[in-house]
């Protein structure tokens, strides 16, 4: 559910090597880990993208299944030649997979890029169905409070991603709708790329809301990869949900 205009072919090697420069998956895939062997565990990427988690997971033993609306991003996916990854062309507000997996994952922000809230049931129910007895959604997403201190209107920051790259990334928010757009300028040497993502986000206890609804029930929140308490000064929102039927 990542903006259309991310997969544009001249955008989507570009969003690729920003997103493993600033949503790495390995410490995601660490984290998952600690709270259960994901050595033959299978796994559900949901809203993959070019796979960073999907690669982090698989090193780690799991059977991964990425799911994502975009052929373009999957086939590069397939591309990186990691052993046990399967993909999946789908919607995962419609995902229709029951009983299919031990763990299923929505890496950095993802969730947000559900932008209402019929779309984050959806998403929600659809992860619930197909969650095996016992199985756990995990949620990595940034924390509100990062989009909320500043006040609202745009905000610019600029990091490097090689000697000879950049990406700038302009934010502009909404707080009335809690919503955001987030500009990338991938620009090096001898090139320039832009493209966009469009988000909504939730805070915690609204989640753990729209999660009821779905029929999962929120079990545990950490404020970062180390595991430390979910607190004010928190960046991450690292929830672990399980199924309440």
């Amino acid at each position: 559910m990542t903006d259309p205009n991310v997969y544009r072919p001249d955008a989507l090697s570009a969003y690729h090597r920003v997103a493993s420069a600033l949503a790495p998956g390995a410490p995601l895939a660490a984290w998952v880990e600690a709270r259960g062997s994901l050595d033959g565990a299978d796994v559900l990427d949901l809203g993959a993208g070019t796979g960073v988690s999907a690669h982090a997971l698989a090193d780690r033993g799991a059977r991964v299944l990425a799911v994502d609306a975009s052929r373009q991003a999957l086939d590069l996916i397939g591309a990186g030649g990691t052993s046990g990854i399967k993909t999946l062309e789908a919607d995962f507000r419609h995902l229709d997979l029951e009983d299919a997996a031990d763990v299923a994952v929505m890496s950095r922000n993802t969730f947000f890029a559900a932008l209402t809230t019929d779309d984050k049931i959806g998403v929600l129910s659809s992860a619930r169905r197909a969650l095996r007895p016992g199985g756990r959604l995990v949620l990595d997403c940034s924390d509100p409070l990062e989009y909320l201190e500043g006040g609202a209107g745009a905000r610019s920051v600029t990091f490097p991603l090689g000697p000879s790259e950049a990406v700038t990334i302009t934010t502009t928010l909404d707080h009335t709708t809690q919503s955001l757009l987030s500009m990338f300028m991938v620009w090096g040497a001898t090139d320039f790329v832009a493209f966009h993502e469009s988000a909504v986000w939730a805070t915690a206890a609204e989640v753990r809301l729209l999660a009821e609804r779905a029929g999962l029930r929120l079990v545990d929140i950490r404020g970062d990869y180390a595991g430390s308490p979910y607190a004010s000064t928190s960046r991450l929102m690292l929830m672990t949900l399980e199924s309440a039927r």
